[in-house]
């Protein structure tokens, strides 16, 4: 799906007249709690928004930044899921 999501907005007309000048990743989860209580899946689900998916996306817009010039722009909050 996430794939879909990159060719949908790279199909619309406004991004090839104008290029892409930058990217912002400010996606972000978290669980509170004692590392006791915090199940694995916690953890892999953490992993996979707060650094994969930023790097999937990253990776996915990364021609389009460089033939542009453009920057990308990585955001954190410890507090992104509360």
């Amino acid at each position: 799906m996430k794939c879909k999501i990159y060719k949908l907005y790279l199909n619309r007309s406004f991004f090839f007249a104008t290029g892409l000048w930058a990217l912002i990743n400010n996606a972000g989860v978290n669980f509170l709690g004692d590392i006791d209580f915090c199940t694995m899946d916690m953890y892999h689900k953490i992993m996979n928004v707060n650094l994969f998916g930023m790097v999937q996306t990253t990776k996915a817009f990364l021609p389009h930044l460089r033939k542009s010039k453009g920057t990308v722009l990585y955001k954190s909050n410890l507090l992104s899921d509360l």
